[in-house]
């Protein structure tokens, strides 16, 4: 499930056994995944150069075992601003989530239409996502992308949303 594509000044990385890492990359992850809004993502772990390479090697795994996809979003020069991940559950059905840089600029709603339109092209007929109750922001997009809302449902650390989208 490796996307290609580009998006206006944006292009998509897949973290696979191919990818090597850019110069800055690791300490940009750092920035980002210490900004407000991350800490459930790794557990509340502050995250450090180890944790950020650790996190990637898993995402490397995922993608040799056919089952987890990261993406890392850069933009015209080359600097990861966001993130994109598809978790298979089945041959039908996947788990999207996506995060961004707070200070850029990035529209994350034209990502994930892409990605909701890859999955279709893949063969996949459903997507969930996943959200904080308190992420107005990422609960409007999805809203904006077609999903719908199906309530609250348990996670590893606390209630989250789940949202759903059915691909025809």
């Amino acid at each position: 499930m490796k996307f290609k594509s580009k998006i206006g000044p944006y292009s998509f990385d897949l973290v696979d056994g191919n990818f090597v890492y850019a110069g800055n990359d690791i300490s940009r992850l750092i920035d980002i995944f210490s900004q407000p809004g991350f800490s459930d993502l790794f557990g509340g772990r502050e995250m450090n150069r180890e944790a950020v390479k650790r996190y990637l090697n898993w995402a490397k795994n995922g993608v040799v075992g056919d089952r987890y996809y990261l993406h890392l979003v850069r933009d015209e020069n080359n600097i990861i601003v966001g993130g994109f991940d598809v978790q298979k559950k089945d041959s039908e059905s996947a788990s999207i989530g996506f995060w961004k840089d707070s200070f850029s600029h990035i529209t994350m709603t034209k990502v994930v239409l892409e990605l909701v339109e890859k999955c279709k092209n893949y063969g996949l007929t459903e997507l969930d996502a996943y959200t904080d109750p308190n992420n107005v922001k990422a609960m409007t997009l999805l809203d904006r992308c077609g999903f719908l809302k199906k309530g609250e449902v348990e996670g590893r650390t606390k209630k989250l949303v789940k949202f759903l989208k059915k691909l025809d």
